[in-house]
């Protein structure tokens, strides 16, 4: 996982104040279908800042699959290195890869939940809305 504050200039500030990056092509791409997809340079072309920071992470190839789900709430796992990833290592990690990105948003749309429900206001009777 990649967290804001390791990235660097525009990027790092649209992460932090949850605003739209200046080019997200994944995120555009995972929206969608969940069908999964690799990236490289040639997928950010009309990106190439975003990809020359991904490069100099480290992150410049990967792979990424996106579960959607009603009403439009999506979730991404993202497999990325400074090497690119084979059809064959793809062929072969493909199946848990999908189980763990399955895994990981219905996680974190529990905890997403269950911290809508905590701040939701309290019925008439003083309990929480459920």
């Amino acid at each position: 996982m990649v967290m804001a504050q390791q990235l660097p200039g525009r990027l790092a500030t649209a992460l932090r104040q949850r605003r739209p990056c200046p080019a997200r092509p994944r995120l555009l791409r995972a929206r969608q279908s969940s069908t999964p997809f690799s990236w490289d340079e040639r997928f950010f072309a009309d990106a190439p800042e975003l990809w020359n920071t991904l490069d100099r992470l480290g992150m410049g190839h990967g792979w990424t699959q996106s579960v959607l789900d009603e009403p439009g709430g999506i979730s991404m796992i993202t497999l990325s290195r400074a090497t690119p990833l084979s059809q064959q290592e793809l062929q072969t990690h493909q199946q848990h890869l999908r189980w763990l990105g399955l895994l990981a948003h219905q996680a974190f749309s529990r905890v997403l939940h269950e911290r809508t429900r905590q701040r939701a206001p309290a019925s008439p009777s003083g309990k929480p809305k459920s």
